[in-house]
């Protein structure tokens, strides 16, 4: 009986594993070189220097959720202020008379 096998011992069948073989600098760089073209995310990086800055349509888009947002907040503040009005109304009434 020998020692019990580990898992580099089971996988190998007991012989040391082979070290993997280094690849030589130039097919290195050629390998990294040509992965730069395939970058299926490329448009989705963050750019920076001369190109950084939002688009113009994100630009519109902003405008136009601004506008809305505004829109909407501006038309719930006349509702409440005409709520207001009307109940201070009725409650005036009832005061008075």
């Amino acid at each position: 009986m020998g020692s019990p096998p580990t898992l580099e011992g089971a996988s190998t069948g007991g012989r040391p594993a082979a070290t993997p073989t280094r690849r030589d600098d130039a097919r290195g760089l050629a390998a990294a070189a040509t992965s730069l073209w395939r970058d299926p995310f490329r448009r989705q990086r963050a750019r920076y220097g001369r190109g950084a800055g939002f688009r113009w349509w994100h630009r519109i888009g902003a405008a136009a959720a601004l506008l809305t947002l505004i829109g909407v907040l501006g038309v719930l503040l006349a509702a409440l202020v005409g709520f207001l009005a009307f109940v201070g109304g009725i409650a005036l009434e009832a005061v008075i008379g």
